[in-house]
């Protein structure tokens, strides 16, 4: 989510300036003037906006595994309309498996967003045959001094990993623990890994309303425990 600025100057004997920042959700926002000769520069600052669709700032894509080596190995179909399936500008993901027999994804913006104040992740996810099975990650940001990398994306960390999510033919929700997660600098916020089915047929499932807010999770999936 972007933040739109409209600038009024008056030249005069000292310039005036006015701005009025329109947002969904009406956060406060810390905004950074700075002022060169008489021309006013802004330069966007990151801001904690809760609560906050993440699609809605993370629109670059991190991938992994098998999608890194073939982009028809995993296909993301963003703002996908299914009526069908409910599915109203929704994610689909397909996965073709292909060498490595695993894939991951995640939303990533390399500034970061300080995302603290966040108590859960929450969002809904369909398979499309039912019996699909995914792990996500919450909180990615890149690796500095000690800690774990996370196994396919190497140079990054992720506050928490989930267990395996068997998925159904219709929506369901999933709800992240985020308390007690450093959730500055967020440069991936929420990511998947997908790894190939017995038969090796294609696994596609449906992601929307992937959200960070301030409500405590009601019930959340199980976090598998770091080694």
């Amino acid at each position: 989510m972007k933040v739109s600025l409209f600038l009024l100057v008056a030249v005069g004997s000292a310039a005036v300036l006015s701005a009025l920042a329109a947002a969904a959700y009406s956060p406060s926002y810390v905004l950074d003037f700075l002022l060169q000769g008489d021309k006013p520069v802004i330069s966007e600052a990151s801001a904690k906006i809760l609560p906050v669709e993440i699609n809605e700032l993370y629109r670059a894509k991190r991938i992994a595994g098998d999608g890194a080596t073939g982009s028809y190995q995993l296909q993301i179909y963003e703002n996908y309309i299914d009526d069908t399936k409910h599915c109203e500008f929704c994610t689909r993901v397909m996965y073709i498996p292909g060498g490595q027999g695993v894939s991951a994804f995640s939303f990533r913006d390399d500034t970061g967003y300080d995302l603290t104040g966040a108590k859960r992740a929450k969002f809904f996810i369909m398979g499309e045959q039912g019996g699909e099975s995914i792990s996500f990650k919450v909180a990615g940001k890149v690796m500095k001094g000690n800690g774990v990398a996370d196994k396919l994306f190497k140079n990054m960390r992720f506050e928490s990993e989930t267990e395996n999510i068997v998925l159904d033919k219709e929506w369901k929700v999933v709800e992240i623990d985020l308390r007690g997660k450093d959730l500055r600098n967020i440069t991936d916020p929420l990511g998947f890994e997908v790894k190939k089915g017995k038969d090796l047929q294609p696994v596609i499932f449906y992601l929307k309303q992937i959200v960070f807010d301030t409500e405590p999770p009601k019930n959340p999936v199980s976090l598998k425990t770091r080694s």
